[in-house]
């Protein structure tokens, strides 16, 4: 399998997502890892990244040349139109052509779904795609998923209800639990409570059987579990996500703050940093790697655009991972099924 990995779009040191790049080719030494950008600087850059680490250049890892970037400012659908040799261009075109078998971002999130869209077109069934994205490794260490969170601004029912078939697959298929728990993120758990599109999916919810359904999710319970995967539209999951980036941000800032106060809380904090990193790690998105982008014809995996090595590392593992685990072939064979019990 060949997964294409965009070096281009990157916000970070392209060192970074190189080196994580490579680690990913040798976690999965049967995966080509192809990396998107210019070909000379990348090719460059990998030797560089090779001496320094003193590793041995894997021999399944290529460069697919790019010469363009959407920038995080490009309106999307102008973008794909008018930078067709952009590396989002150019790994989403392999993808179509069957020369990849993934493809791994941390570009403009707006133009991979737009370019998804139109370039491997979406599933049958499927009007408008999902993002979804692994927010917390909960109490018990498994994570919760919540979807979508930014490809889906304006949804109807029938689109909440595909989020919720398509992202209890693909938990089911990816954390290995069977029937995942699925909740409507609400206002309130009681059903008559939300929006009038909330409400109405909620009672439409009810009626699928093929759901694990067990009613509205509050904020509170995100991280508590009470879900496997969390449904709501995009305009409120991306907000839902920014806030707990900048939540955690903050209140890791707070601690170092205090704990910097006296020299008992610093001993205090020595301690404690175990118990801390693991808090940590629950909320870097560095360990997801990548978001899927469900309703695609493709593996498609959407990076934060600060994405670190470690990011790409796990987003290689993700692709992997979803390639094996045959999610797409899934996904259309779930969705054709239950076509017309949704519609």
């Amino acid at each position: 399998m060949r997964i294409g990995v965009d070096i281009a779009s990157g916000e970070r040191n392209p060192r970074l997502l190189v080196k994580g790049s490579v680690d990913g080719a040798l976690l999965h030494p049967h995966a080509e890892i192809v990396m998107i950008g210019d070909q000379k600087q990348l090719q460059k850059i990998l030797d560089e990244v090779c001496e320094k680490h003193k590793l041995i250049m894997p021999d399944n890892i290529s460069i697919m040349h790019a010469d363009n970037i959407i920038t995080m400012h490009d309106e999307p659908l102008s973008a794909i139109k008018m930078k067709p040799h952009s590396s989002i261009v150019v790994g989403l075109e392999a993808h179509k052509r069957g020369e990849l078998d993934a493809f791994f971002s941390p570009g403009n999130t707006g133009a991979i779904v737009v370019g998804a869209s139109l370039i491997l077109r979406r599933l049958k069934g499927i009007k408008k795609p999902a993002l979804a994205t692994f927010v917390s490794k909960g109490i018990q260490g498994t994570p919760s998923m919540i979807l979508d969170i930014g490809a889906s601004s304006e949804t109807t029912v029938e689109d909440l209800i595909k989020f919720g078939l398509m992202g209890q697959i693909y938990y089911e298929r990816m954390v290995n639990v069977p029937a995942p728990k699925v909740g409507l993120l609400n206002v309130g758990e009681e059903e008559y409570k939300g929006s009038k599109l909330a409400r109405a999916t909620h009672q439409a919810m009810k009626h699928c059987d093929f759901l694990n359904f067990i009613g509205n999710i509050e904020g509170k319970d995100i991280f508590k579990g009470k879900a496997d995967v969390i449904v709501c539209d995009g305009f409120v999951g991306n907000i839902v996500l920014k806030t707990m980036e900048g939540t955690a941000s903050s209140f890791s800032q707070m601690l170092k703050y205090a704990f910097k106060s006296s020299l008992f809380s610093l001993f205090g904090a020595l301690l404690a940093k175990p118990a801390f990193q693991k808090v940590k790690d629950a909320l870097d998105p560095e360990y997801f790697g990548g978001a899927p982008l469900l309703g695609v014809q493709g593996v498609v995996m959407i990076g934060h655009g600060s994405s670190g090595g470690l990011a790409f590392k796990n987003a290689i593992d993700a692709c992997v991972r979803t390639i094996e685990n045959k999610v797409v072939e899934e996904l259309n064979s779930k969705i054709e099924e239950n076509l017309i019990n949704i519609e």
